[in-house]
């Protein structure tokens, strides 16, 4: 696991630099090196690629779905878990056709506190995950790591080997990932005090930040995204366990928040009514589109 610039390997980085000239591909280096999207993206910024050479590799990276669900801070493994709320988004995800999740960071507790007393040995904890978190062939996780995640990952490789081997779990990283959608650059972030790496400096669309543990809208740029777990920090009207989704409607992309309210058989009554927190949106049109990185080439 690479999370500074002292755990680089200088061969490593001569070997990445060298495939980028030749293949100028970040996916196609990921898989060569078994590292993740961010992590080459990281290298790269080491080894001197300029940030606007590095957007157009961007493009590689789409969600390629019509709507996507943003959940975050699981924090599984912890006294605060409540992982039938991960059944309640499975069960969203199902009724309305959506195969997308994506993951802003804490998906364990690791052995802070308040962490589960039957899962303080990390090993359990990741085994938890990757046992008792839903799975369904049709959906497939994006999952960002954060701070708790880096504190109980960093103490063994073989961790983020096991979490890595669920099929359904596509790791973006840590700290901080892009991704594309509909082809408009987005970000996910997750605050890591102590992960020193530093991915391209490069403007998002929307960035979706975990970690806060509250909804929150913070100028046109920002949505922080609520817990799914018990650990609530603040409560008002909205800051209930709760996942947003993304969608298109009317030619427009639009961010719903919802709560989870309640476990009972129908599932319509699971949700409160979704809350349009960028409720304008923005027009999917060729002239938005010419703002974006990822413009359609011309035949």
């Amino acid at each position: 696991m690479i999370y500074s610039k002292e755990t680089i390997d200088p061969d490593l980085l001569k070997a990445v630099k060298k495939d980028f000239y030749k293949s100028n591909s970040v996916l196609y280096i990921a898989n060569k090196y078994s590292l993740t999207y961010n992590e080459v993206l990281c290298l790269l910024n080491e080894a001197g690629i300029k940030p606007d050479r590095l957007k157009k590799l961007l493009c590689e990276y789409d969600l390629g779905s019509e709507s996507f669900i943003i959940i975050s801070d699981t924090h599984l493994g912890s006294a605060l878990e409540n992982i039938k709320y991960l059944d309640r988004i499975y069960e969203y995800a199902t009724i309305n056709n959506i195969k997308t999740i994506l993951h802003t960071g804490d998906l364990f507790q690791s052995t802070l506190r308040p962490v589960d007393k039957s899962f303080t040995d990390p090993f359990k904890q990741v085994e938890h995950v990757v046992k008792d978190y839903p799975k369904d062939d049709n959906i497939r996780n994006y999952i960002l790591f954060g701070n708790h995640d880096f504190h109980l990952l960093r103490r063994d490789d073989e961790l983020y080997q096991v979490v890595s081997s669920r099929s359904d779990f596509n790791i973006l990283g840590f700290k901080k990932a892009y991704f594309l959608w509909n082809k408009f650059l987005f970000s996910a972030n997750h605050e890591i005090e102590h992960y020193k790496l530093q991915l391209p400096n490069i403007d998002p669309y929307l960035r979706f930040v975990g970690h806060r543990h509250e909804l929150k809208v913070v100028g046109d740029k920002t949505i922080m995204v609520p817990t799914l777990s018990e650990d609530i920090k603040r409560y008002d009207k909205y800051n209930y366990p709760g996942f947003l989704v993304v969608k298109k409607e009317n030619n427009r992309l639009r961010v719903f928040h919802y709560i989870i309210k309640d476990f009972t058989d129908t599932p319509e009554e699971n949700y409160g009514t979704p809350i349009p927190i960028f409720p304008h949106g923005a027009i999917l049109s060729k002239s938005l589109l010419k703002r974006n990185i990822c413009k359609r080439k011309r035949k």
